[in-house]
């Protein structure tokens, strides 16, 4: 008799915490657009049109909508709202960048600048302010994926092709073609680009190159068997000089590293990730579970005691662990204050499989219009417009020590990477890097896999119960996606 799959506790527990969200955040009707904006984009633009392998060059629409046929006098007075999720320095440098703006724009409008505080704050922040319809930012810095859903919801994000290639207000050629594909094509849906990038973080791997030649490897890993060989020489050092337990790779919840890893393993479902029908209870993700666990059951893997990792790093505790380019800078800091000799460079993740090389995801926020008057948001547009130069995209990313998004800003960033040579490295792995997923659905699958790795490090672990975890992913997934419009 074929036995039928209950859920268990874990899959109440994921599916609790993520619908709760869900119905927190969003349960609502969409949103009515603002004026004819968006029904008038839909009349004289192409409902779907081939992925450029570059930015589309400009070209004039047929007909120009009558959105952007304005006379510049009506900007005057205007105040435009931005939020963005920045802080710390890189929120300074937002803040200088406004005021820039603000003192030398030629077209009487005013930017308004809002700090949310954090992805997270921002998220929040805007579900509940499109629900609400009210005092809605005209402008977003925000991942690709969280505009796809605001759009898909509530109907609120504005097509930004018109813009882009209007004769008058749009981008010249020779920008949009400075745009890496990689991330100009990470803000197109359906052959529309919902966002203009802004800025992109690297999800890699720390690797303390001095203290792995000297346990007598004289190359970084490059294969889940190099790994752990290594990772488990240095967990073995570390036992004989102070047998705490650390020494090899800090695990990590974070949904992007459990991606990286499956996808290190040969996991093909990134594309279905996509369109929401990815399956991660497959041959190749059972292989990865057992091989992070297995590195965890040999103590060659250990789960932290503190929230921040860089003083394990500098003081030997971990050969390796997960982090993101905007963490570089703590890294070094971190290391010079505890006046260490110890060289170490950014990797991307292992390849397993025969023929393919190591891999990485980039992640980050892009610029977002919000449906508004015609007149708010041509403002919009011209602000955003500025905000993408290279000098302005230069300054941000030197701030928050994060990628650029064309060839043009990370030219002008060369004294920068003189002395910041994990920025280098990440940028020179540029051809190895692979978008983070779009779809609208991730900002909750996100949870349900970061809920899955927090799990594959909770106590006796086998391979029937990891192998469950992956079952328990794909019995969630469905009824997240029946909920995203």
């Amino acid at each position: 008799m074929k036995k039928t799959t209950s859920p268990t506790p874990l899959l109440h527990r994921l599916l609790a915490a993520t619908l709760a969200l869900f119905f927190l955040l969003s349960a609502c009707q969409p949103l009515t657009p603002a004026e004819q904006t968006v029904e008038a984009q839909h009349q004289t633009e192409q409902a779907s049109q081939p992925t450029p392998t570059r930015p589309a060059a400009p070209q004039p629409t047929p007909t120009r909508p009558s959105y952007l046929d304005l006379d510049l006098e009506s900007l005057k007075g205007l105040t435009i709202r931005f939020w963005h999720p920045w802080t710390g320095s890189l929120a300074a440098e937002a803040n200088r960048l406004v005021d820039e703006f603000n003192r030398t724009n030629v077209w009487g409008f005013q930017v308004q600048a809002v700090p949310t505080g954090g992805s997270t704050a921002l998220f929040n922040q805007m579900e509940q302010t499109l629900r609400a319809e009210n005092q809605r930012p005209h402008l977003v810095a925000a991942p690709a994926d969280q505009v796809h859903l605001w759009q898909r919801k509530f109907n609120a994000v504005v097509s930004l092709d018109a813009y882009l290639n209007d004769a008058e207000w749009g981008m010249p050629v020779e920008e949009q073609a400075a745009y890496l594909p990689l991330f100009w094509q990470q803000d197109q849906v359906s052959g529309r680009q919902i966002a203009i990038p802004a800025l992109r973080d690297a999800h890699l791997l720390a690797f303390n190159i001095t203290w792995a030649k000297d346990l007598g490897f004289s190359q970084p890993p490059s294969t889940p068997k190099d790994f752990q060989e290594q990772v488990c020489a240095a967990a073995q050092a570390r036992k004989q000089t102070s047998n705490d337990g650390t020494g090899g790779w800090i695990t990590s919840s974070d949904p992007y590293v459990l991606l990286s890893w499956l996808n290190a393993f040969g996991w093909d479902g990134l594309d279905d990730l996509q369109q929401d029908q990815a399956q991660f209870n497959t041959p190749r993700s059972q292989e990865a579970l057992a091989y992070l666990r297995g590195l965890f059951n040999r103590g060659c893997a250990w789960n932290s005691r503190l929230p921040d990792p860089y003083e394990y790093f500098a003081n030997r505790q971990a050969l390796a662990y997960s982090l993101t380019l905007s963490q570089a800078s703590l890294q070094a800091e971190t290391l010079e204050r505890l006046q260490s000799k110890d060289q170490w460079m950014l990797l991307p993740y292992p390849a397993q499989s025969a023929g393919s090389v190591p891999s990485f995801f980039t992640s980050g926020d892009s610029y977002a219009m919000l449906v508004a008057s015609p007149q708010e948001q041509l403002a919009a547009w011209l602000f955003m417009r500025w905000m993408s130069n290279p000098r302005s995209q230069a300054s941000l990313a030197q701030a928050g020590g994060l990628l650029p998004v064309t060839t043009t800003a990370a030219e002008q960033m060369t004294p920068y990477a003189r002395q910041h040579p994990g920025w280098q490295q990440a940028y020179d792995l540029i051809a190895a890097a692979q978008p983070a997923p779009n779809a609208a659905a991730w900002p909750y699958t996100s949870l349900v896999l970061s809920d899955a790795a927090w799990q594959t490090w909770q106590g006796e672990m086998d391979e029937e119960k990891l192998n469950q975890i992956l079952a328990q992913i794909d019995l969630t997934l469905p009824e997240i996606y029946n909920l995203v419009p």
